[in-house]
């Protein structure tokens, strides 16, 4: 028999070392816990608003009145996570309280992921949806959307999938007219992700250096090709990251 001969592998681009590797491997990483870092901020602020927002001027157990969600599905929907929700603050109620049988909105909400933030704050009915997103200062439709499309990142990072080049197809955020500049042709790859992160965080938390650290990660790793993540080549220019 003919011997076989080893071909060269085409896996890595040419020049490729284990050192690259490594390293790509360590930025990913770091990229991954940073964004949990960002987006567990955010998930603070959705939750706060929805308890302060909808507490104050329907009660604390608004989420038991269908009249508050925009259709029967979304009440059913939202209500069978409640009734069902473990918590330590949950058991203290149905020690000390027994009416109404179930406990107040804050401490549901301690119990539900960012998921469930995201899927209640989707299915209030706009009157609400709008008191709520006065925290955030944009429109509550783009919330909607971009609380969907930051649930999924958040997913990814918890999960260890690769993020930096990765094709972002599923829940692409809707544009907004402050960064639709920087939405309209990045909306598959992270750099929209991290455009949704900084404009919610300039809003919530005006001394977060969130942003600084995102730049010194970068700095850290100046092998990594950020057009692979869908930066544009100006990016650093642009009037929404002065």
């Amino acid at each position: 028999m003919r011997a076989l001969q080893s071909q060269p592998s085409k896996a890595f681009a040419h020049g490729t070392s284990f050192e690259n590797v490594v390293a790509l491997y360590n930025f990913d990483r770091e990229l991954r816990l940073l964004c949990l870092d960002a987006i567990e901020r955010i998930e603070v602020a959705l939750r706060a608003s929805i308890i302060n927002s909808l507490s104050l001027p329907h009660g604390p157990h608004f989420y038991l009145d269908p009249r508050h969600f925009e259709t029967t599905e979304s009440f059913r929907g939202f209500f069978g996570k409640a009734a069902h929700a473990e918590y330590l603050a949950i058991s203290h109620y149905h020690k000390h309280y027994n009416s109404p049988p179930h406990a107040p909105i804050w401490a549901i909400c301690e119990a539900v992921t960012f998921g469930g933030l995201s899927h209640l704050f989707s299915g209030l009915s706009l009157a609400n949806r709008k008191l709520v997103a006065k925290l955030f200062g944009f429109d509550e439709g783009v919330l909607v959307s971009w609380f969907r499309t930051l649930n999924d990142l958040r997913n990814m990072c918890a999960h260890h999938n690769r993020l930096w080049n990765a094709h972002l197809i599923v829940n692409k955020p809707m544009s907004a007219k402050a960064v639709s500049s920087e939405l309209r042709t990045t909306q598959d790859r992270f750099y929209s992700r991290v455009i949704l992160i900084v404009a919610l965080l300039k809003k919530i938390d005006q001394t977060s250096d969130w942003r600084q650290r995102f730049f010194d990660l970068l700095s850290r790793y100046p092998n990594v090709q950020v057009v692979e993540m869908g930066f544009p080549s100006d990016w650093k220019s642009r009037s929404f990251w002065s």
